[in-house]
């Protein structure tokens, strides 16, 4: 008993000397032992960052704001305004036709986001201020000190192109903390792989940058369907939000006013059970009464169905399991 009490006394103190020094990483609050220090000083072996979750890109430096109040809605700017659609991924930035005074698109670029443990917020604001960015170390023995390598894919070291870095920084949903930011690790766009920032391509954050005006809108939104012509197409709900597709699926078609009952239940289904994101025509989703109809789903609505005394089906016919 006492043997083990030693044993277990000795492997207290061991730890205690492993992790005297740490690195803490605030916003995942994991510790990095202090022989993982020239693995987070140079970032070039990748997969052990990964394990951790950790990622230089993000110790984004936000300069504080003295006071953020002082900025007013009356001054946000009315004629361009940016929106982020999750989990699609894409940024597109809009500017009013002064001809017509309607938004038109003016440009779309793929991004980043927030991993499903750090998602990026969703929300309305507005983008506050612009400029260069630097990444600086939080915690540990490089606390303060400017992240002066990136990385490639295969592990290999790369000096920051800071010179061609941006950063707009956000006011969203009550805090600053948020930006778009420029990345060096473009494999990643597209993905869900920040601690919330939302990442982009270098030369698109160039392009987009000279387009930027403080104070403007910015809407981040959360959107699993879209729908353009005959074609639905359906994203993966990375961040849990939706409790299940197919009801929400079939809300979605209504607000389309485009009538649910049409379809066919076990062609929604197994066309929801594929990996995602995934197209398909509505048409091929019809219930076989209406094909032999030779009906498309934009010809038909609530009178035609009537019309060819189709049972009306309720939504309790599509298999919604709580």
């Amino acid at each position: 008993m006492r043997r083990k009490a030693f044993i277990l006394g000795l492997l207290f103190v061991f730890s205690i000397l492993l992790f005297k020094n740490t690195i803490i990483y605030p916003f995942f609050q994991e510790i990095i032992p202090d022989y993982f220090k020239h693995i987070i000083s140079s970032p070039g072996d990748n997969n052990a960052i990964n394990n951790f979750s950790f990622d230089i890109e993000d110790l984004i430096y936000v300069p504080p704001v003295k006071d953020l109040k002082k900025i007013s809605v009356d001054h946000i700017i009315n004629d361009r305004y940016i929106e982020i659609t999750i989990p699609e991924n894409i940024l597109r930035f809009y500017i009013r036709d002064p001809r017509t005074q309607e938004f038109v698109l003016k440009n779309e670029y793929p991004v980043s986001v927030g991993k499903p443990r750090t998602p990026s917020q969703i929300g309305d604001g507005f983008i506050y201020s612009k400029g260069r960015i630097v990444f600086k170390y939080s915690y540990g023995v490089n606390q303060g000190k400017t992240v002066e390598y990136s990385h490639l894919p295969d592990g290999e070291r790369i000096k920051m192109p800071y010179s061609r870095m941006r950063g707009l920084y956000m006011f969203l949903n009550g805090t600053e903390k948020y930006i778009i930011h420029s990345t060096t690790e473009d494999w990643l766009i597209g993905q869900a792989v920040s601690g919330g920032c939302v990442r982009m391509l270098i030369d698109d954050m160039l392009e987009l940058y000279t387009m930027v005006k403080p104070v403007m809108k910015v809407r981040i939104i959360y959107r699993l369907f879209y729908l353009e012509d005959d074609l639905l197409t359906v994203y993966k709900d990375i961040y849990s939000k939706s409790i299940h597709y197919q009801k929400d699926l079939l809300n979605f078609l209504l607000s389309q006013d485009i009538n649910p009952l049409m379809f066919d239940a076990d062609k929604i289904n197994r066309f929801l059970s594929q990996p995602l994101p995934a197209t398909i025509s509505l048409n091929e989703l019809l219930d076989d009464y209406f094909i032999s109809k030779g009906l498309c789903y934009d010809k038909i609505t609530i009178d035609p169905i009537r019309s060819l005394k189709k049972p009306v089906l309720s939504l309790d016919f599509f298999q919604i399991h709580e």
